[in-house]
């Protein structure tokens, strides 16, 4: 998945400045070092992604299930995960990416009825994030 996510993101990545759209935790990532680099892996490979599938879907996802269809309380729980991220400016080129960790999310929370494989997945994606920046790219 994440690698079909980057490929999709590649023409929205040239057409905006990637130095100037990188996502703000990106950014201090490169320049991290030492225990500030330590929190921020740990903040955003790990707290992160338990506090936003808590958040996502346990509260919300499970909260539009009881008004709407289970269709319906992914793409919306989905469609605010990745909103919600445009709290950052720079997000704004990784819309269509978090929109898709949403949706398959959101599927597994709904076929598993648990929020383990959420979890994992989240925690995967955000780590491979890591890797890649901490990588160079």
């Amino acid at each position: 998945m994440q690698i079909a996510a980057n490929l999709a993101l590649i023409p929205i990545a040239v057409l905006a400045d990637k130095e100037e759209a990188a996502q703000d935790v990106v950014q201090r990532l490169e320049s991290a070092r030492g225990l500030e680099l330590a929190v921020i892996v740990l903040s955003a490979g790990l707290v992160a992604p338990l506090v936003e599938e808590l958040l996502f879907r346990g509260l919300l996802l499970r909260a539009l299930m009881r008004r709407v269809g289970p269709a319906l309380a992914v793409g919306i729980s989905a469609l605010a995960f990745a909103l919600v991220h445009l709290l950052d400016p720079g997000a704004i080129v990784v819309l269509p990416g978090l929109l898709l960790v949403g949706l398959v999310t959101g599927v597994l929370a709904v076929r598993s009825g648990d929020l383990s494989r959420p979890i994992l997945l989240h925690v995967g994606f955000n780590l491979l994030v890591l890797v890649a920046a901490l990588g160079g790219g």
